[in-house]
């Protein structure tokens, strides 16, 4: 610390760090304060001030007043986020939470100076102070994730005490995202609430992202309206709008109202009327052309609504009267003549009129509303005479209303209040009740045949074509299917080879019955198809019958027998429900083939098996097949050496022959089987087929007691050497 004539200063080490001017000036990292306190850092993080426990950062529980000369920033933070994570209060010490909200930002006073906010910018260009709500869809700062259609983007907000507190909001004015947003595009739209004296505030009006302002309303009715209201509203020309110097007596755009002498309204689209005597047209949306003008003005009998189209440039001529309103309360379309309460002028002469007769109604009343009838009408209410019909008003005992149409005959259809219409019957159960003793409903494109009709006939619904047409039944517009006038029903086709004719995928839940000897035919040529008969086949064929089902057997390329070559020379194949596989061939063609794609030695060809387990198999070797039988230990039992083999072998008698089916009559060598059963030699090796009445022989049985019967003998020859030598 040292002490000059002017300032007393602090150091460490060599280096001063604060200063006290003899003007009470302190000055800290500067020697000349230029205020009372004067703190200046050349930190790079640009705290000049942090208030803290027992941090030594200022990321937790800190507040920091940061001067960065590096980002011309300057800012005051709690909990070192960069921003008020509390609230910062002017003109009071009391937190507030107007409209339910608790501001980061509370200014508060007693008058317009000590309660508001002034942005101010001073620059010789044509920018202004700003006011931004800005918002993301990010979750920290900084963020830069877009919006969506229809977020809020910020809430001007209008809060009053109501002697409680200020949380509940008088007005709102909402601006929102009304549209797509992608890059530089950000369409938008302003809301307007207001607060009828409940708690919340309710949208009121919306100007859309195209301009349109819409009253009562939440999206236009169409594109190219500028204001809709779902209320009334009301339109008032100034003072000046009509002066006679301007020479207007029309509008001069498109959907604008005005008042001008007897005039009282007047619509003008497409042109407008310049001075007294002649139209002008112009270019409204594009389209340039002819004047169309709606006035309706007032008179001393009378207020009449005029319409004008077609105006040519020039024109001179008036503006006619379309409607007439008379102070009777009495309307006149297409007159000038008051006749009734609703006049009509049918053209070319006086022949219609409508007559509305205003009556309370009650219990059991009946009573007109309107009379149709010609221009000779006498004010008749009960007798029809030449008058044509009445619109009647009735109710029953209980009050409940129906409109009807009558004649002298009566009453003919009626309208109930649930929507339901009735022609021939006053109480319809239905929402068209139709009743009659030809019940029927016909539908003509015109006046002549062919026609349609839709009939009850005694109870069956009927549903007529009156000439050689189609009945269609479309769905969404387009048709679903059709029956044509030979009876053939098609489904999503227009024409039909047959009696049900069907183009795509068909499902049946339930049973699809055929007659006899009828079938399911693939394509039109009969020859691919199945066929069936009652508890007798069923059958499969392309271009011929290839396979059929009976009882029994699937029978394959042939129909005359279950048992196909067994006992016969019939071609085919055939396979019983018992598990019998027969096969015939007539040709030299392998007649059963077994083929393994793989190398594997343990692919079995054939596997033969009782009750479930294999006995026997035919299996796939390197480059050939076995032939294998059950032999395992584990199936056998009272197992010893064959006695006596030679002797048996001996013993056998083996033949020469030929058999006489073999054309050639080639020599063979074999045994005959009944030798063997008659010797009771090997008779293992023998077995009978009931079916076929043959014996057969397995030679494969003897190789065993050959075997056995070699290895006796080469015993004896070993015996006999020994001796020899």
């Amino acid at each position: 610390m040292t002490q000059d004539s002017a300032n007393l200063k602090f150091f460490t080490g060599s280096s001063e760090r604060v200063a006290i001017t003899t003007g009470g000036r302190m000055g800290i990292g500067v020697s000349g304060a230029n205020s009372q306190l004067e703190v200046r850092s050349s930190d790079a993080s640009g705290i000049i001030s942090r208030c803290t426990n027992t941090q030594s950062t200022d990321t937790n529980k800190a507040f920091t007043i940061k001067n960065n000369s590096a980002t011309n920033t300057f800012h005051i933070s709690y909990r070192g986020a960069g921003y008020f994570a509390r609230q910062l209060l002017i003109g009071t010490s009391t937190s507030r939470s107007p409209g339910g909200l608790v501001p980061n930002l509370q200014v508060e006073g007693t008058n317009s100076s000590t309660s508001s906010l002034s942005l101010t910018r001073n620059s010789a260009d044509t920018g202004s102070a700003s006011l931004t709500f800005n918002k993301t869809r990010g979750t920290s700062v900084g963020a830069d994730v877009a919006v969506n259609n229809a977020d809020t983007l910020g809430i001007i907000q209008f809060v009053g005490n109501d002697g409680t507190d200020s949380n509940n909001p008088a007005a709102w004015i909402v601006g929102k995202v009304d549209g797509p947003v992608s890059s530089n595009v950000m369409p938008g739209r302003l809301e307007f609430y207001t607060n009828t004296g409940t708690s919340s505030v309710s949208l009121r009006a919306t100007i859309k992202e195209g301009g349109a302002f819409l009253i009562g309303r939440t999206s236009p009715a169409a594109t190219t309206n500028s204001i809709e209201t779902h209320n009334a509203a009301r339109f008032q020309a100034p003072s000046d709008f009509w002066s006679t110097a301007s020479s207007f007596y029309g509008i001069v755009d498109y959907g604008y109202l005005g008042t001008h002498g007897a005039f009282e309204t007047t619509l003008v689209s497409g042109g407008y009327r310049k001075g007294s005597g002649q139209w002008q047209n112009r270019t409204v949306n594009g389209v340039s052309g002819n004047a169309t003008m709606i006035a309706m003005g007032t008179q001393a009998s009378y207020i009449a609504l005029r319409l004008e189209t077609g105006k040519a440039t020039g024109s001179s001529s008036g503006v006619s009267d379309r409607f007439r309103f008379f102070p009777t309360a009495s309307l006149s379309i297409g007159s000038t003549t008051e006749k009734s309460k609703l006049y009509v002028n049918g053209g070319e002469s006086e022949t219609g009129a409508i007559l509305v007769e205003n009556v309370l109604y009650s219990s059991n009343q009946d009573k007109p509303i309107l009379i149709a009838g010609t221009q000779n009408y006498t004010g008749a209410t009960t007798n029809w005479g030449t008058y044509g019909f009445q619109i009647r008003m009735k109710t029953n005992s209980g009050g409940s209303p129906r409109l009807t149409v009558d004649t002298d005959n009566g009453e003919h259809i009626c309208v109930l209040n649930n929507n339901r219409v009735g022609i021939g019957t006053n109480a319809p159960e239905r929402l068209v009740h139709v009743v009659g003793s030809d019940c029927r409903i016909r539908l003509s494109d015109s006046d002549v045949s062919p026609d349609f009709e839709l009939q009850n006939n005694s109870g069956d619904g009927v549903l007529t074509t009156n000439s050689t047409t189609n009945i269609r039944f479309n769905t969404n517009n387009s048709e679903a299917c059709r029956i044509d006038a030979t009876g053939r029903f098609m489904i999503n086709r227009t024409s039909a080879d047959f009696h049900l004719d069907v183009a795509g995928a068909a499902r049946i839940t339930g049973y699809v019955y055929l007659s006899n000897a009828q079938r399911v035919v693939w394509g039109t040529s009969n020859s691919s198809f199945i066929q069936g008969d009652d508890n007798d086949y069923l059958l499969f064929g392309v271009n011929n019958e290839v396979f059929r089902i009976n009882g029994s057997a699937l029978r394959i390329g042939q129909t005359s027998t279950d048992f196909a070559g067994a006992g016969n020379t019939t071609v085919g194949a055939s396979i019983t429900k018992t598990g019998r596989v027969h096969s015939s061939t007539s040709d030299q063609q392998t007649g059963f083939t077994a083929n393994a794609n793989t190398s594997s030695t343990s692919k079995h060809f054939c596997s033969f098996r009782r009750n479930g387990t294999q006995i026997a198999s035919i299996k796939q070797e390197t480059s050939g097949v076995s032939y294998n039988t059950g032999s395992d230990r584990r199936l056998k039992e009272n197992i010893v050496d064959i006695k006596d083999a030679l002797l048996t072998l001996l013993k056998l008698k083996p033949k020469e022959y030929n058999w006489k089916s073999d054309k050639n009559k080639v020599t063979e060598h074999g045994f005959i089987a009944q030798d063997l059963l008659e010797d009771k030699l090997c008779e293992y090796a023998v077995s009978y087929s009931e079916e076929d009445d043959f014996y057969g022989m397995d030679y494969g049985r003897l190789t065993a007691i050959t075997i056995a019967a070699i290895q006796e003998l080469a015993g004896k020859v070993s015996d006999l050497e020994s001796k020899l030598a």
